[in-house]
């Protein structure tokens, strides 16, 4: 069998777009999977333009990256773009596109385009579940916070927030944890806090007191999780002990849901660090 017809047979069965295309936009060949996708025949589709199987907007945007392989002779790489196809339907590829460089002269690209429309779609149910809980907590009548490895705080929820004499929980990000501890407990809380962040489940539990804007004090009891271990930071739940009116029953309860829950699944922690560290990863 000829090398061509070989190499054909297996760009024709690679769950993958493949096409060539010369300098002047048109289309030199294609695999089976990207003329099913236009609903063309291989054979139709040599020498035919983008901007005539494709909507304007989105033929511009791949002539566009075309050229700038072309002319710079460097690789796009993973690029993530919006396609529809002849029916249609909206499809998310992964695109990579390299130069066509014959006897060092590039005569075109050579293109690869995954469909990643099912792992899209999925990360954005992922992310609207994960803003579902960050709004569950945000509103529990038990604290939320969330500190970095500096005590910054990286995300608190409203309970906690206007019980610090904030408006809301935007108010207190970024401002370092100790402001909000009292002098003679500092020392200590940074030891717990170190303790907790190696994996130490010593302090896992533990109550201390802190200031509000106000100079009132509430002690509260916290239940912590590491989020990861020796950096990142910590993921506490509080029950004020001093401000409401507090039981055995109250502290059991929320003990159970940050052990149950929060300590042992791990996802509700997981899905806040990929919202609240998101910048730093």
């Amino acid at each position: 069998m000829p090398l061509r017809k070989e190499l054909e047979i297996i760009l024709d069965n690679v769950p993958a777009m493949v096409f060539y295309k010369d300098t002047e936009n048109r289309i030199l060949r294609v695999n089976a999977t990207f003329a099913e996708l236009v609903g063309r025949s291989k054979e139709e589709l040599e020498g035919v333009s983008c901007f005539d199987l494709f909507s304007k907007e989105e033929a511009s945007k791949y002539w566009e990256d075309d050229k700038k392989v072309i002319e710079s002779g460097d690789p796009m790489i993973n690029e993530i773009e919006v396609l529809h196809t002849k029916s249609g339907e909206e499809k998310w590829v992964r695109t990579i596109k390299i130069p066509d460089i014959r006897d060092n002269i590039i005569i075109g690209i050579i293109g690869f385009a995954v469909d990643i429309t099912n792992l899209v779609e999925t990360q954005s149910k992922l992310e609207s579940m994960n803003v579902s809980i960050l709004n569950l907590l945000n509103y529990a009548t038990f604290y939320v916070l969330i500190l970095d490895e500096k005590f910054n705080i990286r995300m608190i929820n409203y309970s906690l927030a206007t019980a610090l004499g904030f408006d809301d929980e935007h108010g207190p990000i970024g401002m370092n944890w100790t402001e909000f501890i009292p002098g003679s407990h500092r020392d200590i809380l940074k030891f717990v806090y170190k303790d907790v962040l190696v994996g130490n489940k010593d302090n896992m539990e533990f109550t201390n007191d802190i200031i509000t804007k106000n100079g009132e004090t509430i002690t509260v009891k916290w239940f912590n999780s590491l989020i990861n271990s020796g950096k990142t930071g910590t993921f506490s739940v509080g029950l004020p002990l001093t401000k409401y009116i507090t039981n055995e029953s109250n502290i059991d309860s929320v003990r159970s849901y940050w052990r149950d829950v929060l300590d042992k699944d791990k996802s509700t922690i997981q899905a806040l660090k990929s919202m609240v560290f998101k910048d730093n990863e």
